[in-house]
């Protein structure tokens, strides 16, 4: 009994330093914001990758059509963390999830010649506007575009989208500014309407990303 009291007191560890892990502050150096995001919900807390990694990749949460009963389309986006040296593995991050949905594939940036590695560096929202009294869904779709840390020229700049690019209602906005040179988004905070218990839902409507050293 002692060794599973051990046990369990070293997993709990183990969960509340990730948890920490995730929430280590970083030196943000600019907060990239979208043009057209949706009105509705509350901002959650921001998470951060951990020091010294940055996001390569991602995947979000999507609820198809409902042809004609209540859609919310985009619910949640997950950010995959990578370390700049060697690009190993560090970890996936969440703001917060709408309920509804399913997660879609996941997709990184392209890597250079001798295993360099990309980072997400500017995010463009796509947003269906406010429906008067028709249904809403706000944002329906995100993708980025991609490049070297260390790349002052653009040359390894790439955009970075899943599936077909886009989702089923709403437009893109203009693209956000780009992370500066020698820095890359390293978190992210999202704007979600809670669940209305049978009146319009529209799950996430804004997300801001991180730009750190």
């Amino acid at each position: 009994m002692n060794l599973l009291y051990v046990y369990l007191f070293c997993i709990g560890l183990v969960v509340e330093a990730l948890i920490l892990f995730s929430n280590e502050e970083r030196k943000i150096v600019k907060v990239l914001l979208a043009d057209n995001g949706g009105s509705w919900g509350e901002w959650h807390p921001p998470r951060f990758c951990a020091e010294g990694a940055y996001a390569t990749g991602y995947t979000m949460k999507i609820e198809d059509d409902q042809h004609g009963h209540d859609d919310t389309s985009l619910n949640a986006i997950l950010l995959r963390c990578r370390f700049l040296h060697k690009g190993s593995d560090a970890g996936v991050i969440e703001s917060g999830e709408g309920p509804w949905g399913v997660w879609l594939q996941w997709t990184e940036c392209s890597h250079g010649i001798n295993q360099t590695f990309s980072f997400l560096t500017s995010f463009n929202l796509q947003v269906e506007p406010y429906q008067g009294g028709g249904d809403d869904t706000a944002a329906n779709y995100v993708k980025f575009k991609c490049r070297n840390l260390t790349d002052n020229t653009g040359s390894s700049e790439h955009e970075l989208a899943l599936e077909n690019g886009k989702g089923l209602f709403g437009s893109y906005g203009s693209w956000s500014e780009s992370c500066p040179w020698n820095t890359a988004i390293c978190g992210m905070r999202v704007k979600i309407e809670d669940d209305q218990h049978g009146r319009d839902d529209t799950a996430l409507n804004d997300v801001q990303f991180y730009c750190c050293e």
